[in-house]
């Protein structure tokens, strides 16, 4: 089953077209995700996508703070100037 997206995509109107109830079904696959005691096959992307999303998403100094804390050493990550 093929859902094409068209303009703005409405997962939650789609779903309930397709006869789920959106909240209960998210509700669930949020716990059983959360509760499977391995890494998610898509967490790498998840986690990135909350960091650089949108209105939520961190701003430059919040990453780069988190990056410090997290013992990074940011000089590897610097752009080369040009002359």
């Amino acid at each position: 089953m093929t859902i094409h997206k068209r303009g703005i995509y409405d997962v939650e109107g789609e779903l309930e077209k397709l006869g789920y109830d959106f909240d209960a079904l998210i509700d669930e696959l949020v716990y059983q995700i959360s509760n499977l005691g391995v890494q998610w096959e898509y967490n790498d992307e998840a986690f990135r996508g909350f960091i650089v999303g949108g209105e939520t998403g961190w701003t430059a100094e919040e990453i780069l703070m988190e990056a410090e804390n997290v013992g990074m050493d940011l000089e590897e990550y610097k752009l080369d100037e040009e002359d």
